[in-house]
């Protein structure tokens, strides 16, 4: 399992519109196959940040199979207005759980 940790920064004051849009369309990731789940969360003390949390049964799953589907092109089309700069994305592996 990976764990998709994606930072998106969106306009403070569309916060309301971004809730509502990003909420609408993480369906799209969730159809991808071999997601298994997603988390979408803001940040309380960061206006405008959310953190977008996406386990991937494995990288490519992310990195080829969703991001080279028309999928990918639909969910970035709808988000990317929303956005003040670039996602910053990284691909975690779990290590230890309690």
């Amino acid at each position: 399992m990976v764990l998709e940790h994606a930072i998106l920064k969106l306009d403070p004051a569309r916060i309301s519109e971004s809730d509502e849009t990003l909420a609408g369309a993480i369906h799209l990731i969730r159809s991808s196959p071999g997601c298994r789940s997603v988390r979408l969360t803001r940040s309380l003390e960061l206006p405008g940040t959310y953190v977008l949390l996406i386990e991937w049964d494995n990288l490519e799953d992310h990195t080829v199979g969703f991001r080279g589907s028309e999928v990918f092109a639909t969910w970035r089309a709808t988000i990317s207005p929303l956005f003040t700069g670039d996602p910053v994305v990284d691909h975690l592996e779990v290590v230890a759980t309690a």
